[in-house]
């Protein structure tokens, strides 16, 4: 059994401006209280279960955050182990990207500001690790199912009366996004030396 808890304080404060204009900006102060449970299951000798909460509460949007994990492992052999894990995460300080000028950009804001949302991400990830004598293969393939996508853009850039001169009007856009991935990690190791590929 582990169980934790943490604070922090985070001081937020951006300024976006275009022409002396302001076009988004904040100072924010406020606190992060979590705590967190997980539970290490061993089933027959080669079936690992851990199962944990995570929940948050963050005092700008007075409300509680869960997050829960799971995280199944399997030694078939001596030498060949499979995993998956589900998590959902919840984002609450992030990075907003947008162009500027043809430059992408980004500022660190947060959710509860500006109208952003917390951004929550579903992730699944299956894998498999493979050892043979000095060297370890490692494979995961993972997809990760996201809410409160953000994008900060000009929707009418292609307007040729749109120009760098004038009041530009930026809008904010929220969506869904998917991320699917693979990673392969190839690591050796002799002694006191690793090396990782």
């Amino acid at each position: 059994l582990k169980v934790g808890i943490m604070a922090t304080h985070h001081d937020i404060r951006y300024s976006f401006k275009e022409n002396e204009k302001d076009k988004l900006s904040d100072d924010t102060q406020f606190y992060e209280w979590a705590g967190y449970a997980a539970y290490s299951f061993r089933f027959w000798s080669k079936l690992d279960l851990t199962a944990g909460l995570r929940a948050t509460y963050f005092t700008n949007l007075e409300s509680i955050q869960f997050s829960p994990r799971t995280l199944l492992n399997y030694q078939a052999t001596e030498h060949l182990a499979f995993k998956s894990s589900f998590t959902i995460e919840n984002q609450v300080l992030r990075q907003l990207y947008f162009q500027y000028r043809g430059e992408p950009t980004s500022l660190w804001v947060s959710a509860g500001s500006n109208m952003i949302p917390v951004l929550r991400s579903y992730n699944f990830m299956l894998g498999s690790t493979y050892r043979m004598g000095l060297f370890t293969v490692d494979v995961e393939v993972y997809q990760k199912n996201r809410e409160g996508q953000l994008e900060y853009l000009l929707p009418n850039l292609a307007d040729p009366s749109n120009t760098p001169d004038q009041d530009r009007v930026y809008e904010l856009l929220e969506g869904d996004g998917l991320v699917r991935g693979l990673d392969v990690i190839l690591s050796s190791g002799y002694k006191s030396y690793d090396t990782y590929i």
